[in-house]
């Protein structure tokens, strides 16, 4: 880490604080806890934060109510939400509230820290049966310094996108258990907001796929072996279009 970032960790439970304070303390990061969503607003009307780590049920204010606040007040720090309940609802609303994940307790703070330290570009996931391609791609789009998930089946992808607010989501069109427009339209029910780009081999029942996925919303489809100078540049635009909140397709 080039400085050293803060974190605001707001949990009613002692033993909960202490343990995720002490982990990051350790990993090097000023660490500052609330008890309660009240005092964690009021903290963050006094000093600024680069991310909160949140949980959701708290006995004054929930911690979707505490984002919302604080997005009123054009709090722009990343907010990563967890939980030890089943609490499907308030999941959706924090993803929808701009979250950057919802975790569940007990958390894997490995899984935390790749959320909190790489900030310059939004996350991205690449969803590929190929693992030597998957692998290669995922590099390059690490030198370009995206967050990158990847993952080999459709399975993984849903759970993923169930825990993390992806603003691309990369689709290989070439899977097994479920078509890529079956994946397509069961992400774009969990994370409606994310930007979709799918990759298609030249048959042409791969490029059939992936057009109509694109009209279904999707965002584009490239055709493989991929340019990934043109991927680089759809990114690009895609991450311009997402902070401005407008979306142009290609």
């Amino acid at each position: 880490m080039e400085r050293t970032l803060s974190i605001l960790i707001v949990d009613d439970h002692p033993a909960m604080r202490q343990t995720l304070q002490d982990i990051l303390e350790d990993e090097g990061y000023v660490v500052t806890t609330a008890s309660s969503g009240r005092i964690a607003l009021a903290l963050c009307q006094e000093q600024t934060f680069d991310a909160l780590l949140m949980d959701v049920r708290m006995p004054d204010l929930n911690g979707v109510e505490v984002f919302r606040e604080l997005k009123n007040q054009a709090f722009t720090s990343r907010v990563i939400m967890m939980s030890a309940y089943s609490v499907e609802e308030l999941k959706k609303e924090a993803l929808e509230e701009g979250a950057i994940a919802f975790l569940q307790k007990p958390v894997d703070v490995a899984f935390v820290l790749k959320l909190i330290e790489d900030t310059e570009h939004p996350p991205l996931l690449v969803v590929m049966d190929n693992q030597e391609e998957r692998e290669l791609l995922a590099a390059r789009l690490k030198q370009q310094r995206y967050r990158t998930y990847t993952t080999g089946t459709p399975q993984a992808a849903l759970e993923l996108a169930r825990q993390i607010q992806f603003h691309v989501i990369m689709i290989d069109t070439k899977l097994h258990t479920m078509s890529a427009l079956e994946l397509y339209l069961a992400l774009k029910a969990i994370t409606p907001k994310s930007v979709t780009i799918l990759f298609a081999e030249t048959d042409e029942s791969f490029i059939k796929q992936a057009e109509e996925a694109v009209k279904r919303s999707a965002y584009t489809f490239l055709t493989k072996p991929l340019d990934l100078d043109r991927l680089f540049a759809i990114l690009e635009t895609i991450r311009k279009q997402v902070y401005s909140d407008f979306l142009e397709k290609p």
